[in-house]
């Protein structure tokens, strides 16, 4: 019966810290929206749409990985065997996170091959390298945002939730 209560009072506080981080989140997204639109401008010059459209793909995998099916697959299983083996649990860590890394870091750079590639075959159209000039700013992020999903994960795991709840702050 106490055990209970602890894990109760372990799964509230976990609930409290993540919704109070996904509150401050929220909100420095709205401010970071705001700074973005005043510091780019809204006008028709096309700034604030090529900078959108470099933001997604890198977002696009973070949602992807960070809350979607590798987090999804990788959470109960880490749980697992954390659970009934606590050194085989941080080896299963270890190598999701060494092999997520290198896949993330061919992808970037092949990604910033196909930018620099497409930039020069663009070379008369200025809004079009405006947008690959962004992109290719903006992939390095893909790796770093992923990589700290993957971390956030494995916090779960081992039920420390203040850090992950707090992370997406940081992306704001």
């Amino acid at each position: 019966m106490p055990e209970d209560r602890n894990r109760h009072a372990q799964l509230f506080r976990g609930l409290r810290v993540t919704t109070l981080g996904t509150l401050a989140s929220r909100v420095l997204g709205l401010v970071r929206d705001m700074a973005t639109a005043a510091l780019l401008g809204l006008s028709g010059d096309g700034v604030m749409d090529a900078f959108v459209v470099a933001f997604r793909l890198p977002n696009f995998f973070r949602r992807l990985f960070g809350e979607g099916a590798l987090t999804a697959s990788y959470l109960p299983v880490l749980a697992a065997q954390l659970e009934e083996d606590r050194a085989s649990g941080w080896q299963l860590a270890s190598v999701v996170l060494v092999w997520f890394g290198v896949i993330l870091a061919a992808v970037v750079v092949i990604a910033e091959a196909a930018c620099l590639i497409l930039w020069w075959a663009y070379a008369d159209a200025p809004q079009m390298r405006l947008l690959l000039g962004l992109s290719a700013v903006m992939l390095p992020y893909l790796f770093f945002i992923c990589l700290a999903a993957q971390l956030a994960g494995t916090l779960h795991a081992l039920a420390h939730f203040s850090t992950p709840a707090l992370a997406p702050t940081l992306l704001n």
